[in-house]
């Protein structure tokens, strides 16, 4: 862990403990392997809030998130991702945990991971991704 960098975008800057891994700069599938990750770029979806992160890079993983989500992309099975179904970024207010967009990115592919039941998280997510 000592080469781990982390970046993050969060009113509180501090990951709690819950779904710590996603902070971590290696991907959430362990047997997608380590060479040639380059980050994350996930969003977290509320009732009236979204929040997202940048784990190990720049503005360009977003730009590389966003054109993959704009796309055809295969979406890696929850059973899969060792993610539960809470936030990662902490509770806001009391506010209803809708769910997660997760774009993990190599050099040279990606894997994108969708939770929760509510349709509207990926566009949410997408609009975010859009404005950052």
């Amino acid at each position: 862990m000592a080469n781990e960098r982390v970046v993050v975008q969060t009113s509180n800057n501090r990951p709690p403990p819950v779904n710590s891994n996603i902070w971590l700069l290696k991907p959430l599938l362990p047997a997608a392997g380590t060479a040639n990750f380059v980050g994350r770029v996930f969003v977290e979806v509320f009732e009236q809030d979204v929040q997202s992160a940048i784990i190990g890079g720049d503005a360009s993983l977003v730009s590389r998130a966003r054109t993959v989500l704009s796309g055809p992309y295969t979406v890696v099975p929850s059973a899969s991702v060792p993610l539960t179904n809470e936030p990662a970024t902490g509770p806001h207010n009391g506010l209803k945990f809708l769910g997660r967009v997760a774009v993990d990115l190599w050099s040279d592919r990606v894997a994108v991971h969708i939770s929760g039941s509510d349709p509207t998280v990926l566009e949410k997510a997408k609009q975010q991704l859009s404005s950052l």
